[in-house]
């Protein structure tokens, strides 16, 4: 082949474009083709070698993101950037960015669902008794994230937005009045979440229901009562109620009357205050508030005694208590105090 033959060969036209610039955008295609992998490998290998060197898991985040960039990414790249050598008709022109951006776009949203799926992953890690409930509100991140992805590729294609998404607020209203309950109980569930009122393995009370919160999911809350049977709850009734957490609680508080007989001397009713007191203080981890003569009862001289037993849990405020009322019966009988009981003297005039 002569070199006029080459060169008019080279000048020959497609697309307005010489067939030398389409030989160049080939060329180039091929070389992004080679170097956007090895770009990618290189930097899975350089974030590898940071990671090891770190305990943080967010580089292995990295690494997964990097790794997952597939083949059609690096092609469309390729074919977008060695485009840039020649002139392409309009309408080719406009559904190769739109190509491009698709595929761009997806990659972004596919990273941002790692993201989310880490940081739920994180947060679900250290509120294990929320992790349905966080777990529930990372997909449902997700399904906004591609629906807003959505959205904006039908925006670029010329769609009307504005009108569709009117048209989704209404049916979004239709479904929300559908669905109150289920959405109440779903709200307050993310509101037990932020708030924190109670978490698994706290003894809460309320509406007179008493138990251990076993587990807190999307709708309801499941909770051991003391006799054994699991009381299922929802969410919304939770939260609209008053309740009593006992986690926090530092001491239980105890209170109880001890009646004397009436025959009892004032020596010994007197002696009465420091017996109680002293039998407390010989009893680990509770401590005696007060005693007091309270009243002159129907059959007894009552005194009240007011204690603290110096845990939450109340096997031990029980086991403690009984300690107390023993060390108590010990004292009286040495002194021989006597515990009066209900009785009725019966007086019979003769006539």
């Amino acid at each position: 082949m002569s070199l006029d033959m080459l060169k008019d060969f080279l000048n020959y036209e497609f697309w307005n474009n010489s067939l030398d610039k389409w030989l160049i955008a080939v060329l180039f295609f091929i070389i992004f083709s080679f170097v956007i992998p090895f770009a990618k490998k290189s930097a899975v290998k350089t974030i590898k070698k940071i990671s090891k060197k770190t305990k943080s898991t967010i580089d292995d985040l990295l690494v997964d993101i990097v790794k997952d960039i597939n083949g059609l990414f690096v092609f469309a790249v390729s074919l977008y950037l060695s485009t840039q050598f020649v002139y392409l008709p309009f309408t080719v022109e406009h559904w190769l960015k739109f190509f491009v951006f698709v595929v761009v776009i997806f990659e972004i949203v596919k990273a941002v669902n790692k993201i989310i799926t880490y940081g739920v992953g994180q947060v679900a890690e250290k509120n294990q008794d929320s992790a349905s409930a966080i777990d529930f509100a990372g997909r449902l991140l997700k399904i906004v994230i591609w629906v807003l992805a959505g959205l904006f590729l039908m925006q670029n294609l010329g769609v009307n937005v504005s009108s569709l998404i009117a048209g989704l607020g209404i049916g979004g209203i239709a479904v929300a009045l559908a669905l109150q309950t289920v959405l109440g109980d779903m709200f307050s569930s993310f509101s037990i979440f932020l708030d924190k009122p109670f978490k698994a393995g706290d003894y809460i009370s309320f509406d007179g229901i008493k138990g251990t919160v076993k587990k807190i999911g999307i709708k309801t809350t499941r909770i051991e009562s003391l006799t054994g049977e699991e009381i299922i709850v929802a969410n919304q009734d939770l939260t609209a109620s008053r309740i009593q957490n006992y986690r926090k609680m530092k001491k239980r508080r105890g209170d109880f009357v001890i009646g004397v007989e009436y025959s009892t001397s004032a020596d010994k009713l007197k002696k009465i205050k420091a017996l109680v007191t002293n039998a407390g203080k010989k009893i680990e981890n509770l401590e005696i508030d007060r005693v007091a003569f309270k009243e002159f009862g129907d059959f007894s001289l009552n005194f009240e005694v007011v204690f603290f037993v110096l845990s939450k849990e109340y096997k031990i405020f029980c086991e403690k208590r009984e300690e107390l009322n023993f060390a108590i019966h010990d004292s009286f009988e040495k002194e021989k105090i006597i515990f009066a009981f209900p009785t009725q003297t019966v007086f019979v005039e003769k006539n």
